[in-house]
């Protein structure tokens, strides 16, 4: 008999991979706006799984857990130390180059908006997308108190919690992009999906591979099909297409000959790792790239830009992301 592909583990291989193919989504999408190559905006679709893989987490890693002070407050550290050093840090550079260095520079962060960035509140390039991450952390604490309760029979929070999601449902497309009532469907359906996934045990068979390669390439396939024939925004407006992300997420965080060869192969869990330094980087590498260095044939700039991209998302990861978050996690979380 074949073993579960849902044994109890904490770190999903193929998830470090999918979230690696997000951000090199986004890093594609930048790169047309350099003319380092041609294509669609699919920006949206990487973005839209980066959302879905974060209810996805927090679904599954917390959801089944007592939430009492200590764990809540243990989350709370987690999350902040996985983003705030990369992310900090990347906002304090953007403020010197732009106001010392380079007036021009991409990430135009000055006395204006300083203090908004700071406060994980921004709206600058790729860093719009931080806050409503961040106002789902909090809000999560919510639906995991709720969660708790509907496990102990109790429905009055259950009750809040479902009628906060669906007034921001209805509100959704028409308020800013930075807010949380903007992409809770991603958080949402991401977090219920994950866990679904805790408990629901699918042995590996060739079915399974079958679906995944379908539903991998199905959402970049139709993702890409939405915004040549609307914009690149529409995907995040549409239910369905939030609904398809944590389904194939879900699809996908089980581990079959598919995932192990696509996904959770070295090269591509590599990236994901560094994914979120590669996310808020990459635009200032493009930047740079384009406007300094000169009289190289666009392949061999299009290659020396991922390359340099990567390279720099690997730094900020082993000496910013990781020491940083060892060192907060080692001094704040108590087991």
């Amino acid at each position: 008999m074949k073993p579960a592909v849902n044994s109890p583990v904490t770190h999903l291989n193929s998830l470090d991979g999918l979230r690696a193919i997000a951000a090199l989504l986004v890093l594609f999408t930048h790169g047309l706006s350099a003319h380092l190559w041609t294509g669609y905006n699919v920006s949206s679709i990487g973005v839209a799984v980066f959302f879905s893989l974060s209810g996805f987490l927090m679904g599954y890693l917390y959801l089944e857990k007592k939430p009492d002070a200590q764990a809540v407050k243990n989350y709370l550290i987690s999350r902040f130390s996985r983003i705030a050093p990369a992310y900090l840090f990347t906002i304090i550079i953007a403020f010197i180059i732009y106001n010392y260095v380079d007036h021009q520079f991409i990430y135009n962060i000055d006395q204006h908006n300083i203090v908004r960035h700071l406060l994980f509140s921004g709206n600058v390039s790729v860093f719009w997308s931080i806050p409503p991450e961040v106002q789902f952390y909090m809000f999560f604490i919510f639906i995991w108190l709720a969660f708790f309760q509907y496990k102990q029979g109790s429905f009055n929070m259950v009750m809040l919690v479902a009628v906060a999601i669906f007034f921001m449902l209805l509100v959704r497309n028409h308020v800013p992009g930075t807010t949380l009532p903007s992409k809770i469907h991603f958080f949402a359906l991401g977090c219920a999906a994950g866990v679904l996934r805790k408990r629901v045990s699918i042995n590996p068979s060739w079915w399974l591979n079958v679906v995944q390669a379908a539903a991998f390439l199905g959402l970049i396939i139709y993702g890409t099909y939405l915004v040549s024939v609307h914009d690149y925004r529409y995907p995040y407006a549409i239910f369905h297409y939030a609904l398809l992300t944590a389904i194939t997420v879900f699809i996908l965080s089980y581990q079959t000959g598919f995932t192990q060869c696509v996904l959770a192969n070295r090269l591509l869990m590599a990236i994901g790792q560094w994914s979120f330094s590669l996310y808020l980087s990459h635009e200032a590498v493009m930047y740079c790239m384009t406007h300094y260095v000169h009289g190289l044939p666009r392949p061999l700039m299009a290659v020396g830009t991922v390359m340099l991209a990567l390279t720099l998302s690997w730094l900020m990861y082993a000496l910013i992301e990781i020491p940083t978050q060892a060192a907060l996690k080692r001094r704040l979380i108590r087991k």
